[in-house]
């Protein structure tokens, strides 16, 4: 039905509906997937409907959450579709080809597939572009996912993801997106040559906005476990602690720290912040920075709290060096920082060869100590003299080699993944409900035996009767209504004096309409005849110049009549019918055409009029103008007033 069947954009639609309410039913994905539920999901797609792809990208969803399914989806032709999928400006479409991609990314030996089919570089394009948190959280996942092989660090970071990302938190800030991100970073820090890249990116601010945004148990672990690795960068030292380390460690280790009221710091955490520091503190450029930030003195003291043995190494190589630097700066807060108490407080502690560093410390400190300073320091004076009696047993070759102890770079932490599990995607059920779908079947009824249509009478059985009972027939004689019609062309017209009251044609139609209903079919009295003639006297004005010549019709006088009467002069003119009365005109008794002389019936002399009256059997009125025959009217089919 997919390949070629069904064509039409309503019907790939259901198509696609259909394979989507069967994807979302639990436990058909395998079954979808070998009965060719890919291929047709393929064919419906190579149209590009909006809503194909969106439920297509559902299928792809619902069928990528069994792992066995992941193999074939994997192929070229999948990916591409997926991919074309996420650049799509439809929100549901491009979420759910994610988390189809990210449950594919869920099987490591896929991921070469993935990368091959340039996957990367969409997925980080979108993760900036996106302001959805589920848009940026499954982009996160895949990433994550994708960076389980360290072959694929280098793809990751050639596409910009950490100025991307760094762009991303900025705008939208999300706990789960800075959770997964911290992850990422903590896993591409792996890498000791891609640190300084790393930093200069912007990889520290990101950490910065993701320890404060995200979770405090698990985020803040990745972000301290990716600045021990990102600290020893020969360039990048100053850049780490202006972008905000003091702010990650401090929500690793709340300040002021007391053990009554905080929980215990565990020593993986301890050291971790510890190994920091010292890192930092063995490049001189940075050493004016750490100072500078009040908050280095209380984190030194809360790391030493619980006894560590490496955080107490730590940070005596710490202050060892920071001494050793002779900064002003540090100079004026030894009095109130309290370095000189921890000193002595660590060098109880610690081993023979960290007491030595110790005294030099301490040693350091004296040096640059006023008068003023060492009175105020009395109350440390036994402290003092106990620590830096280890001194006397040092000779110069030793001091030379604890100083390059404590100003050695620390070797790295081996520090294991904090998590090894593949982030999956959500399943389309949870977004899309399931959508109905309807079918409309139309059949055409077809005469099988013929396949010629019915007849049109076949479609008037349903029809009312008055609207059936009809006959079809030519009609040559009149019968009915009859209107004025329009003279032709061909025809003499008469002009009509002009009216002695302004009354409209219609109102002088209507008046003799009028007289002419009081005749008796058959008979004309004389009576009615002077009434006609009164009544066109009256609406007769006589023309302004007496010596004006009217005009008379062209026909001459003598008709051609149907039933064969005379055609002399006194005949009267025509007859219209046997019950039909002309009205002879002025014309016709002053100016007799051909010599004839026209008589009036009844004996009376009737005024020449400008029209006829015939009338019907049926009482209505025909008005004809003078000149104009029956036979003439008939063939006129122009229904409108006549001109004058």
């Amino acid at each position: 039905m997919c390949e070629g069947e069904f064509n039409q954009v309503e019907n790939r639609r259901r198509l696609a509906a259909c394979l989507t309410n069967i994807a979302l039913q639990p436990g058909h994905e395998v079954k979808l997937m070998e009965n060719g539920g890919l291929t047709a999901v393929l064919l419906l797609c190579d149209h590009g409907d909006v809503e194909c792809m969106r439920y297509s990208a559902s299928v792809l969803c619902s069928l990528a959450t069994q792992p066995a399914n992941c193999d074939a989806m994997a192929g070229i032709p999948a990916l591409e579709l997926l991919l074309k999928m996420t650049n799509s400006r439809d929100s549901y479409q491009c979420l759910f080809a994610l988390h189809a991609l990210c449950n594919i990314s869920c099987v490591p030996a896929l991921h070469d597939k993935i990368e091959e089919a340039e996957a990367i570089c969409s997925i980080i394009r979108v993760l900036g572009e996106a302001e959805e948190e589920d848009i940026m959280l499954t982009c996160s996942k895949i990433l994550c996912n994708l960076a389980f092989h360290a072959k694929h660090h280098a793809t990751i970071l050639k596409h910009n993801y950490v100025p991307v990302l760094l762009q991303g938190l900025k705008k939208t800030k999300f706990q789960s997106v800075a959770d997964v991100n911290a992850r990422i970073l903590a896993t591409l820090s792996e890498d000791a040559a891609v640190g300084e890249l790393l930093v200069a990116g912007g990889a520290v601010e990101a950490l910065h906005i993701a320890s404060r945004e995200g979770d405090k148990s698990t985020t803040v672990v990745q972000c301290v476990i990716s600045l021990v690795r990102l600290s020893r960068g020969t360039l990048g030292g100053c850049k780490v602690i202006q972008d905000g380390l003091f702010d990650i460690l401090q929500a690793a280790i709340p300040l002021p720290y007391d053990p009554k009221m905080h929980p215990k710091l565990g020593a993986d955490l301890t050291e971790r912040c510890s190994m920091i520091l010292r890192t930092l503190s063995t490049f001189p450029v940075c050493i004016p920075d750490l100072v500078e930030d009040p908050r280095l003195m209380p984190l030194a003291i809360a790391l030493t709290e619980d006894g560590d043995k490496d955080t107490t190494k730590n940070i005596i190589m710490l202050l060892h060096n920071i001494t050793a630097a002779r900064s002003r700066e540090f100079q004026r807060q030894v009095r109130r920082s309290g370095v000189i108490p921890l000193l002595i407080k660590l060098a109880r502690v610690c081993t023979t060869d960290e007491l030595q560093i110790c005294a030099v410390s301490l040693a350091h400190i004296n040096s640059e100590l006023s008068e003023a300073d060492r009175l105020a320091l009395e109350e440390y004076h036994k402290g003092l003299v106990h620590t830096m009696i280890s001194m006397l047993d040092m000779d110069p070759p030793t001091m030379l080699r604890a100083e390059k102890v404590a100003s050695a770079m620390p070797a790295p932490l081996a520090i294991g993944r904090f998590r090894t599990d593949f982030l999956v995607g959500s399943n389309a059920s949870r977004v899309l409900t399931q959508i109905p779908v309807s079918w409309q079947i139309q059949s055409a009824h077809i005469d099988e035996a013929t396949l010629v249509p019915n007849a049109p009478s076949h479609y008037l059985a349903p029809l009312p009767q008055k609207h059936t009972s009809f006959h079809l027939a030519v009609k040559e004689d009149l019968f009915g209504t009859f209107q004025i019609l329009q003279v032709g062309a061909d025809k003499s017209r008469m002009k009509l004096p002009l009216p002695r009251t302004l009354m409209s044609m219609d109102t002088i139609l209507n008046i003799v309409d009028t007289v002419a209903e009081e005749v008796v079919p058959g008979t004309m009295p004389t009576d009615a005849v002077h009434e006609t003639d009164e009544l066109d006297d009256e609406l007769s004005v006589p023309p302004k110049s007496p010596a004006a010549p009217s005009r008379t019709p062209n026909t001459p006088g003598g008709r051609h009549h149907h039933h064969g009467l005379s055609n002399s002069p006194h005949s009267g003119g025509d007859d219209d019918d046997d019950s039909g009365i002309r009205k002879p005109s002025k014309a016709s008794h002053k100016h007799p055409l051909n010599g004839g002389r026209s008589s009036v019936k009844g004996g009376h002399g009737l005024k020449a009029s400008s029209r006829k009256i015939s009338l019907a059997k049926t009482g209505s009125v025909k008005h004809l103008r003078a000149g104009e025959s029956k036979t003439n009217v008939i063939h006129e089919h122009d229904s409108v007033l006549p001109k004058i």
